[in-house]
């Protein structure tokens, strides 16, 4: 049996193959960008989430405060040979304060 082929057919299917092989380059350039615009976005939601809990790492404000009040009392006391020492009170009233933020883990 003989089969007659028309040249216009074998052009068809040339052209065909080519235009899907142009069809799949495309999407698969645009897989790429539109991976990166999903990526993208999820960071921007992510980040304006703020920062998320890690236990190796922190920051807090400290306020510390230390007061401190000494009062010491020396009185005379006779001595044998009639000599006396000297009364002496010495007052001390301090204050420490320390504010600021302490961090701990890398930065």
């Amino acid at each position: 049996m003989l089969i007659k082929f028309n040249r216009r057919d074998g052009q068809t299917v040339l052209e065909y193959s080519v235009l899907i092989t142009v069809l799949l380059a495309a999407f698969l350039g645009m897989g790429i960008y539109f991976k990166r615009g999903v990526s993208g976005r999820w960071r921007e939601v992510s980040d304006g989430l703020g920062d998320q809990y890690d236990p190796r790492k922190g920051k807090s404000s400290v306020k510390f405060i230390l007061h401190s009040n000494t009062e010491t009392q020396i009185y005379a006391v006779p001595m044998q040979n009639g000599k006396l020492h000297t009364r002496r009170i010495d007052k001390t009233n301090s204050a420490e304060y320390k504010t600021g933020f302490q961090g701990v883990g890398p930065y």
